[in-house]
């Protein structure tokens, strides 16, 4: 399995196990908040930074677009750049998170979020690998897999079952998909 998305995954498991970011979705879900995700970014941003593997993260740190690929925009800005101890200097992971309601709505922004990170100048940093997290209302883990399959299959991108991380949240009444 790729190293760095057993490390990215195994991050994002421990984050969502943590009392304080489900007791988070749970005022979120009895009060029914809309547009929670700056809430959900922050709250990952605290996570990394008093992980235990102290990785090196940025937030919306500027990344130049191939210009070969993106004519109208200059730059992009990943929600996350995370690089583990280790890894290469100059060498990151970019994550994306989304929220919604559904399931398919949030796979579908997820799928939009690869093709724009896929267009990112790699020489002006190094991104060895891109990822999408996305939270939803609880739905079955077989309607994900198929949503986000349909929805990778549908932009050309492969889609592969053995990087997927497709669980609900303990104690909410929410689930998470990070492929």
């Amino acid at each position: 399995m790729h190293s760095g998305f057993s490390y990215l995954s195994e991050l994002v498991t421990e984050f969502f196990a943590s009392t304080n970011v489900r007791r988070g979705f749970n005022v979120i879900y009895d009060c029914d908040i809309s547009g929670w995700e700056t809430w959900l970014q922050i709250e990952f941003a605290a996570f990394l930074s008093a992980h235990p593997s102290e990785p090196e993260w940025y937030r919306e740190w500027s990344v130049e677009y191939d210009r070969r690929m993106e004519k109208r925009k200059n730059l992009l800005r990943p929600d996350f750049l995370i690089r583990k101890k280790g890894w290469y200097r100059e060498s990151y992971a970019s994550i994306e998170l989304k929220q919604a309601k559904s399931a398919k709505s949030c796979i579908r922004k997820l799928v939009n979020d690869i093709e724009k990170l896929d267009k990112a100048k790699y020489s002006s940093l190094e991104i060895r690998t891109a990822w999408v997290l996305g939270v939803f209302r609880r739905t079955s883990k077989a309607q994900v897999l198929q949503y986000a399959r349909e929805a990778c299959e549908a932009t050309g991108y492969e889609f592969d079952e053995n990087y997927v991380v497709n669980r609900v949240i303990p104690r909410t009444e929410y689930a998470y998909c990070f492929f």
